[in-house]
């Protein structure tokens, strides 16, 4: 399977529980020939509820660090918006991790 076709497939499933939570979540529509598909080059998803906001970044175990570094680098956004980590193992399951 690709890439780009199984992480859609995961940012899926983590729209999905997040709704289940009672959030709002927007995924990044894809547009054709663009590099990046990401909000501010740093994050799949963007959730929301009454009491706050997170800018969520989802890849697998293996790149975890690359997305940490990103999310790190992106410091010109309000105090009250959480950045998240969703990264997956082999068998699928999620962890997450907050920065």
């Amino acid at each position: 399977m690709k890439t780009v076709k199984k992480g859609s497939r995961y940012e899926l499933k983590v729209k999905k529980i997040l709704e289940s939570k009672g959030y709002s979540v927007e995924k990044e529509k894809n547009i054709p020939f663009q590099k990046t598909h990401d909000f501010f080059g740093v994050a799949d998803l963007i959730s929301s509820n009454r009491k706050e906001i997170k800018l969520i970044a989802v890849t697998d175990k293996h790149n975890k660090s690359r997305a940490r570094k990103k999310l790190k680098s992106f410091r010109n956004h309000p105090t009250f918006v959480k950045k998240e980590i969703w990264y997956y193992d082999k068998a699928g399951k999620f962890f997450v991790e907050s920065i």
